[in-house]
């Protein structure tokens, strides 16, 4: 499974593309966050580097 992390700065385009995501690629990806902007992305890169 390929871990995603949507980065978009608008809401509905994050969930819309999570909800393609999900539908079209079921056990393909898994997003583990979704993000507004860049710094918000690279926090959460280095979140989930730490956790893994």
């Amino acid at each position: 499974m390929i871990k995603t992390i949507i980065v978009d700065d608008e809401y509905n385009a994050r969930e819309f593309l999570q909800k393609l995501l999900t539908r079209y690629f079921p056990n393909k990806f898994l997003v583990i966050d979704k993000c507004e902007n860049v710094d918000e992305a690279i926090l959460s890169i280095e979140k989930n580097l730490i956790q893994n």
